[in-house]
């Protein structure tokens, strides 16, 4: 796991070669101490924390926003995982260093055979780092498919709503008219039917009654949405 808050997740009082040490102390007790040392220095020049020695022996509050996420992934990588959880690990840093980040999340997933699941409300980092992306709303997953179909051909009319509010900076300035209304899902106990139906200009009765399933709709690119199926499956009349 890679937190939002880098700072949050560290014990403040230990220097941050304490996190990674026990981590390694935890989950790979057939390291002996000098070994555990050797790997924390490795897994630290990995992510660009070098020199390595001097890195390990700071405080949290001696490092930068950007570097105490580096710790996270140092520590998430050290334990050979086949998959990180990066909870939104660029939202709480300055812009001009989230980019080293998205990079080294690209970098580690090449170099150390990792898997990566990003969890993001932002598409334009989403689009630079990951293979696959999955759109959520209100804890149901309506769209999901390979990055590239999903941002070029929409499915689903919240994935639609997503992409619309993405700065253009080719076009003029203006108010946008296309923002969602309606009151917000129900996210606890909801009844029956679309959670995004009171939001949706192309709600049809039938989404007020039964719950939309993920239905594939192109290759690997699915979307839960009455709609997009009626109108994918016309679309297949057509050309039949």
């Amino acid at each position: 796991m890679v937190f939002q808050d880098p700072y949050s997740s560290m014990n403040p009082v230990f220097r941050v070669s304490h996190g990674i040490m026990r981590n390694l102390k935890l989950h790979r007790p057939e390291l002996n101490a000098v070994q555990r040392r050797a790997e924390a220095e490795r897994v630290f020049t990995l992510v660009g924390l070098t020199p390595a020695a001097e890195m390990l022996r700071k405080f949290p509050f001696e490092m930068s926003g950007g570097q105490r996420q580096r710790v996270g992934f140092a520590q998430a990588v050290a334990v050979r995982p086949r998959l990180i959880l990066a909870d939104e690990p660029v939202s709480m840093l300055d812009v001009s260093i989230r980019a080293g980040i998205l990079n080294l999340m690209t970098d580690l997933r090449e170099r150390e055979g990792v898997s990566i699941l990003y969890i993001t409300h932002d598409i334009a980092s989403a689009r630079y780092v990951a293979d696959r992306i999955v759109v959520m709303y209100a804890g149901h997953i309506v769209e999901a498919g390979p990055t590239e179909d999903v941002l070029a051909d929409p499915k689903h009319p919240y994935t639609q709503l997503l992409l619309s509010a993405v700065p253009d900076p080719r076009e003029p300035v203006s108010v946008s008219t296309s923002a969602a209304v309606g009151e917000p899902p129900k996210v606890v106990n909801p009844a029956e039917g679309c959670r995004f139906r009171e939001r949706c200009p192309l709600a049809i009765d039938i989404c007020g009654r039964v719950t939309p399933r993920p239905t594939l709709l192109a290759p690997a690119h699915t979307a839960a949405c009455h709609v997009a199926t009626a109108n994918a499956g016309g679309a297949a009349a057509t050309r039949s």
